[in-house]
């Protein structure tokens, strides 16, 4: 234990009377128990609160140490420096960098230290996107201006200039090691590769003694003067050994041996790049589609690639989610074959990426931005079978989520813990049309940047696509960190290790349609802000005459929402439902009748947009107006959603972003809704019909609904604002 922090404890605890505390070195420290209040309260109060913070610390550095000192089998940490490459060994794994391109292998080692199997192939930091320039005054709209602005890709890191051992292992005796690299970006470097990424990037790489696994962090520096970019894709990518690696754990689902690379070249290659039908091997006649594998990031810390034969597991493990784009529900990419000849095992970690409706991380020239993405941990283990692996890393994950932030990664915009602060309080839903309101089971809490403009160009819209949008809210920002927590049972919460800074407060709860915002919340370095009791009336427009789904941000509770993940599902819909969807209120059932998407289907050779009816009876004449709600959990159309009342268009066709989420298999993406009042009297005593059709002329088009409501308000009801 750090003597300083006992020096410390005995001075506070001195002048307390009758103050009773236990102290085992390998226990941890208990919390103090007061026997009998000092003469002086307040002081003894303000002792016991400096008390607490003090063991949570000591408490947390004993975590820290239980994951450096398990298993000690391995020899201390090594490091080796040659022309171009670095070596990093701790008798249990060896890491290999290349200097130049920052590539890397990793290989367990044996016992004896005499073999290694290789696991990481090539381990690499990449990116897709352009270099900008400022808008000038060339002549069209803001979507040709800024096409003709887009000057190069950025494929490529800056020239690499300078190697360091930032934690060097013989000053503590072998514990840990940590090494850096920087690629530096100049404008003179820049003329002879014009696809490169105009940042600094510092690639880190962590090992301690004993320790089963890799730390990687990468570190983006965007200085004012360098020139803008526009970046859909980053992330980390592992091709790993295919032969060792066979079985590819995401989660409870999706656990299961996989095709060969042989299988996969061999295949037949479908409506898409990306999927092919293996028709060799132990999977002849399975859909193989990376996209089959992707999952919330924030609800899957550990994933990764096992052995059936050789009994051994790579795990990738994200400690916190604060640095991946997109929040809670943001879907991405995980582990899948390589598309490329040979279908390697792959690994990534898509801290940014555009898929599922995610914008692009745009920094402009006149900006200084810059972010961590990491430590990632890179976890190895084995002897056993592969699912107890993935159960296994599943564990390790807790582990290290329990130590972050870690008290080793030192960098000046990275807070320790005690600099970080917290945001405490309370929540409560009431809805003024649900009387008996159900207790929400999830409520998502969370501190996210302003919404803000992501061209940075103009204040007007520019779109270079229809993924790309003028303004960038939570589920779609990169740039900024994210804090998120879900509340207790009674509605109570706490938001710890927040950056210091300003921020807006995000609640959302499965449930309940919309979200709640406050802004200006602002927190500075180490301050722990408890506010008051937040009551949440959501968004209404009136009453609710019936409902469709379930408001959680997915198409979950519909037909095939439990089995989503499976390629092209979205072609069986022909066959599943030859009329098309016709929903009764009060007699069909969402998880049956209604599916999961609604998909462009073919008819005489070209492809158009079904008509999906809800039908529902009116006892009464109504007066006054109705609005209908739609929540959307992904859609892709170009000409957008027409709706109608009993054979009226109730008015334009609503437009809808494209996210893309039906073709990547997936049932949930970016979340909007959309709404339309209209004058009640339009809904006839007796049998109505609603119809929905999607405007379509493509095959990846199609629409997930997320949920369906129609309020009706007779008084001319109009809500205020949240």
């Amino acid at each position: 234990m750090n003597s300083n922090l006992i020096s410390l404890i005995i001075i506070l605890c001195s002048t307390a009377d009758n103050i009773r505390f236990s102290m085992d070195t390998n226990a941890g420290i208990q919390k103090p128990t007061p026997m009998l209040i000092p003469h002086d309260g307040s002081i003894m109060k303000d002792r016991l609160i400096c008390l607490s913070t003090l063991f949570e610390q000591i408490n947390n550095e004993k975590k820290e140490l239980s994951v450096d000192e398990t298993d000690k089998i391995g020899s201390q940490v090594q490091i080796s420096e040659m022309i171009n490459e670095v070596e990093m060994t701790n008798g249990l794994l060896k890491l290999k960098i290349d200097k130049i391109h920052g590539t890397f292998t990793l290989s367990k080692l044996s016992k004896n230290r005499e073999k290694s199997t290789l696991i990481i192939q090539k381990g690499y930091w990449s990116q897709v996107g352009q270099v900008l320039t400022e808008l000038s005054s060339n002549k069209g709209t803001n979507r040709e201006k800024l096409r003709n602005n887009l000057r190069s890709s950025v494929g490529r890191f800056p020239p690499f200039q300078e190697f360091k051992i930032t934690i060097d292992p013989k000053q503590n005796n072998g514990k840990r090691g940590e090494i850096a690299f920087l690629y530096a970006y100049s404008a003179k470097n820049n003329t002879a590769k014009i696809d490169t990424l105009p940042c600094d990037v510092e690639f880190r790489f962590t090992l301690n003694s004993g320790d089963p696994g890799i730390y990687t962090t990468a570190i983006w520096t965007h200085l004012q003067g360098y020139p803008g970019f526009d970046i859909g894709e980053a992330r980390m990518a592992l091709k790993l050994n295919p032969e060792i690696f066979d079985y590819l754990g995401i989660d409870e689902n999706r656990n299961m041996q996989m095709p060969t690379g042989k299988d996969w070249d061999s295949g037949e290659t479908m409506n898409l790049k990306e999927i092919r039908k293996i028709t060799t091997g132990l999977f002849s006649g399975k859909m193989e589609h990376k996209y089959d594998y992707s999952a919330i990031l924030a609800e899957t810390p550990a994933f990764g690639w096992a052995s059936t034969k050789k009994q051994i597991g790579l795990w990738l493990i994200n400690p916190a989610f604060e640095y991946i784009a997109g929040g809670p529900t943001k879907v991405e990419l995980t582990g899948h074959l390589d598309c490329n000849p040979g279908g390697l095992p792959t690994l990534l970690n898509m801290w940014h990426g555009s898929h599922y409706g995610g914008s692009k991380l745009r920094i402009s020239s006149k900006e200084n931005w810059q972010k961590i993405i990491g430590p990632t941990y890179l976890y190895v283990n084995e002897n056993q079978e592969p699912k107890r692996l993935w159960q296994d890393a599943q564990i390790q994950a807790k582990k290290q989520q329990s130590i972050w932030p870690f008290a080793w990664f030192k960098h000046s915009q990275y807070p320790t813990q005690s600099a970080r602060g917290s945001l405490s309080g309370s929540v409560r839903i009431q809805d003024r049309y649900e009387k008996n309101l159900k207790k929400q089971k999830v409520i998502h809490i969370g501190l996210v940047a302003p919404i803000h403009n992501s061209n940075n160009f103009a204040n007007s819209k520019i779109e270079v696509n229809s993924s790309s949008i003028g303004s960038v809210d939570w589920q779609r920002d990169s740039k900024n960190y994210q804090f998120w927590t879900r509340a207790n049972d009674d509605g109570s919460f706490c938001i710890p290790n927040v950056i210091a800074g300003e921020y807006t407060l995000v609640i959302f709860a499965d449930g309940v349609l919309g979200e709640f915002q406050k802004p200006g919340i602002k927190l500075k370095t180490g301050e722990k802000v408890q506010i008051e009791k937040i009551i949440w009336e959501p968004k209404r427009f009136g009453r609710t005459l019936w409902e469709i789904g379930i408001p959680n941000r997915s198409a979950e509770e519909f037909h095939h929402g439990k089995d989503y993940w499976q390629t092209g599902l979205y072609q069986k819909y022909p066959k599943e439902f030859p009329n098309d969807i016709h929903f009764t209120i009060g007699k069909s059932n969402w998880e049956r009748d209604w599916n999961y998407c609604q998909p462009a289907k073919a008819i005489g050779g070209k492809f158009s947009g079904p008509v999906w009816t809800i039908e529902f009876n009116e006892n009464q004449k109504l007066t006054g107006t109705a609005t209908l709600r739609l929540g959307i959990a992904g859609s892709r159309t170009r000409k957008g959603l027409s709706i109608s009342l009993n054979g009226d268009q109730l008015e334009d066709p609503i437009s809808l972003p494209n996210t893309g989420v039906m073709h990547r298999d997936g049932i949930r993406g970016y979340w909007v809704e959309r709404s339309m009042t209209f004058p009640a009297s339009k809904i006839k005593k007796g049998k109505n019909q609603i119809q929905l059709k999607l405007l379509a002329d493509s095959w990846v088009e199609g629409i997930l609904y997320d949920y369906i409501r129609l309020e009706y308000n007779d008084q001319n009801y109009k809500d205020s604002k949240d």
